[in-house]
């Protein structure tokens, strides 16, 4: 086996090709219902988990739909897991494949079994989120879309490059991505095949033709220079569940907390705290170390599993529940997000529906949400924590009146723009319209 693998491995674009060409196994799924089947790496965990869940929930209500996860969280009966991974000996060699051959999101050939899943083969719409991850192949979607109508959301930039999520500022994906500057990063490979990946995407999407979902204005634009010839691209934006992420009082949520009552408190959070590179964690670390006893100021940072860096620091771990993210955006004064990449981040608009101001990068679709100096403040260097920390102390020394202004603008912005009721309207919709 050994052997054909090491054979097989240089050749896999011809073996795809053929795939799509083939482009079916049988005669396709069928479309004998009128439900909608939902297809994401998680039920819960993560911000395209969260949306993909709440819109298949609130969906669920008034029709048959299906979430079908690599790895399930929840206990909804209408999650269903996919097919696990290959076990043992051929397990290993798709992962020898993705990592040292660079073939990632390619030879995940499991979920064609939903070929035979009565649930998903009713289905009229298949509702496609983050794909990348480790457990699908681009391949598979001409096969499981044939006889369907598709959408799909976009969470971030995977779609036009061939590697990467986040492109942290290179521009090669708009000449055909190799020798990408980022193969080191999540997920990491040994062997550059980023041109020939994206090529093998676009092959997929021809024959898909998915409608697109894009959160933001920022990234419409980008995948509109990616794929200049497609025409069913929309835009709607993340929304927020207002009647969890609501302003609470402070004094109380600092309280349960176990928080300083007296501080000027910033908050943080991002998957794995101050140690994700991508979310800003090193200027956090920075703006912990210039704090000083004569401040009064404290930063609350979620997602740490370590100790405090100093007192000023209050780390919290990993945070799993809605309500009690938004306890502690009620217990802040003002959130700090200093992040190198990013689409519509559901942190910020999360604190914002608490009535929170963020100071954050300018960057990806934040400047569709924040205005500078009307509901909060945008940086232009991400990685300035001078600039971080002058503007939150600006804030402070504001008089009352003029914060209260922004915090109420600050909810005036999610209310007329964000809210989860506009997302499922708006999914709702573009649902009628591939039906007629």
């Amino acid at each position: 086996m050994s052997r054909l693998a090491d054979f097989l491995i240089p050749h896999l674009p011809t073996v795809v090709r053929w795939l799509i060409r083939v482009r079916t196994f049988g005669t396709g799924t069928g479309r004998t219902g009128h439900g909608i089947a939902f297809i994401n790496t998680h039920d819960r965990s993560g911000g395209a988990a969260r949306i993909a869940f709440k819109i298949a929930s609130a969906i669920g209500v008034k029709e048959q739909v299906t979430l079908f996860v690599m790895k399930k969280h929840t206990s909804e009966q209408w999650v269903q897991t996919l097919p696990s991974k290959a076990n043992g000996r051929t397990d290993y060699y798709l992962n020898k494949a993705e990592k040292d051959g660079g073939w990632l999101d390619l030879v995940r050939l499991e979920p064609l079994a939903l070929l035979h899943e009565p649930l998903f083969r009713s289905a009229e719409i298949l509702h496609l989120h983050n794909l990348h991850g480790g457990y699908f192949s681009y391949a598979a979607l001409p096969a499981l879309a044939k006889g369907k109508k598709v959408v799909w959301t976009l969470h971030d930039e995977h779609i036009y490059t061939g590697h990467c999520a986040v492109t942290l500022g290179c521009d090669r994906w708009k000449t055909g991505c190799g020798l990408c500057p980022h193969l080191d990063t999540y997920p990491a490979v040994i062997t550059d095949r980023t041109s020939e990946l994206l090529s093998l995407k676009k092959a997929c999407f021809e024959k898909t033709d998915p409608h697109l979902v894009c959160p933001s204005q920022w990234l419409a634009n980008r995948v509109r220079l990616a794929f200049p010839e497609k025409e069913n691209i929309s835009v709607i934006p993340n929304g927020i569940d207002t009647e969890v992420f609501r302003p609470l009082d402070k004094k109380a949520m600092r309280d349960k907390w176990g928080l300083p009552m007296d501080a000027y408190l910033l908050l943080y959070t991002a998957d794995m705290g101050t140690a994700n590179p991508y979310k800003g964690g090193n200027v956090i670390r920075k703006i912990v170390s210039r704090l000083h006893d004569g401040d009064n100021v404290g930063i609350v940072t979620i997602g740490d599993s370590g100790g405090p860096m100093n007192a000023h620091h209050f780390p919290i771990p990993p945070i799993t529940e809605e309500q009690g993210m938004a306890e502690l955006y009620a217990a802040a004064d003002l959130m700090i997000y200093p992040t190198l990449a990013d689409n519509l981040p559901l942190v910020v608009l999360e604190a914002m529906a608490c009535g929170l101001p963020v100071v954050a990068s300018d960057i990806g679709g934040i400047p569709e949400i924040v205005s500078n100096g009307e509901n909060g403040y945008l940086v232009q260097d991400p990685e300035d924590a001078d600039a971080f920390l002058s503007i939150a102390l600006r804030f402070r020394d504001l008089p009352e009146q003029s914060q209260q202004q922004m915090r109420l603008a600050v909810s005036d912005t999610i209310n007329a723009r964000f809210t989860l009721e506009q997302m499922i309207f708006s999914y709702q919709a573009l649902y009628a319209r591939m039906r007629t």
